[in-house]
């Protein structure tokens, strides 16, 4: 399967603009009677200003141990997006969008996220409608991207044109990590998904660093307990889909603390909720529906900073929202 994706934005009234594209390559290889082989690569290319490119590879196996216990080995380069798949097909446009790698500044060059996932798990059907899954992964990164809001005196500070917000190049990080999920089919038409976790995440050193040093200095590797569960389902009647999760941690965090996981089991930090309703009628013989999804809906997780650049806000997971008509020809 190939697939190619072009974005392009205008960033304000001063004429700058984002260009991205991206060619993805997948393709799966059947060995022998128990196992399969997924392999493939994206190619990735950004221009702000400057230009900066990568070849990033994505290699996975799945092997049937017997009809109750799959084994499963991962190895990629990118974001979790990219490696992980989630939602309605019909949002497969937005969501390949979405997973564009996050764009920084660092000295004045451009940079996009990116780093090395490891993971090797283990899923074991207790029956049709029940699984539990244990894994084990590593991660690591070169340039990991911090969101916030505020107006720092530097420029590997990346600015919204159009608010106070950011997204800054933290550094390296690197950390390994446990998880332990459950799901459960209950009936024809809801899902449950328990997931906890234990990996590492930026997070702020002491005040005394944190005023006296840039802000890259003063993040570290910090590992955190987290604890979450996400339940959607289907009404069949209105032709409803929902959903609803909330994710705990134990402490402080600016960065994803299990990033493949939480693509994984589509379960964003904090609380969200989101819907879908079809809606009566026709329009140009197509189909169309309603899509609200709010993220972080009690604004958890803002950690103030005081920094050698300025004061901003610090923010793993911002309170959004994003609503429309979806239109399907």
């Amino acid at each position: 399967m190939t697939e190619i994706v072009i974005r392009q934005a205008w960033l304000g009234p001063g004429g700058l603009i984002f260009r991205g594209e991206k060619l993805s390559q997948r393709n799966t290889l059947v060995l022998g009677d128990s196992a399969v082989l997924h392999y493939g690569a994206d190619v990735l290319g950004a221009q702000i200003g400057g230009s900066t490119e990568s070849i990033r590879p994505v290699l996975a196996m799945t092997v049937m141990i017997s009809p109750e216990w799959q084994a499963n080995f991962i190895v990629a380069s990118g974001t979790a997006a990219n490696t992980t798949s989630s939602g309605p097909s019909s949002d497969r446009a937005m969501t390949d969008l979405n997973s564009f790698p996050v764009l920084m500044l660092r000295e004045g060059r451009p940079i996009l996220e990116g780093g090395w996932h490891e993971e090797m798990n283990l899923r074991y059907k207790i029956t049709p409608q029940a699984s539990i899954e244990v894994a084990g992964f590593h991660d690591q990164s070169h340039d990991t991207p911090v969101f916030g809001s505020g107006s720092p005196a530097n420029s590997d500070y990346l600015q919204d044109p159009f608010s106070s917000a950011f997204v800054y190049d933290a550094g390296s990080t690197e950390s390994s990590g446990v998880r332990v999920a459950y799901k459960q089919k209950l009936g024809e038409n809801f899902d449950f998904a328990a997931v906890y976790a234990f990996a590492g995440a930026l997070a702020p050193g002491s005040e005394e660093v944190a005023t006296t040093s840039f802000l890259r200095d003063m993040l570290s590797t910090r590992y955190r307990h987290s604890v979450g569960g996400r339940f959607s389902g289907h009404l069949r009647h209105s032709g409803t889909e929902f959903h609803a999760g909330y994710k705990w941690l134990s402490g402080p965090a600016l960065t994803h603390q299990d990033s493949y996981g939480e693509a994984l089991y589509d379960l964003d930090p904090y609380l969200s909720v989101g819907i879908r309703q079809p809606l009566p009628g026709s329009l140009w013989n197509c189909r169309w529906e309603f899509m609200a999804d709010v993220r972080n809906l009690l604004a958890q997780g803002y950690i103030p900073v005081t920094t050698q650049d300025g004061s901003v806000v610090l923010v793993s997971a911002s309170r959004s929202f994003r609503g429309g008509l979806s239109f399907q020809f």
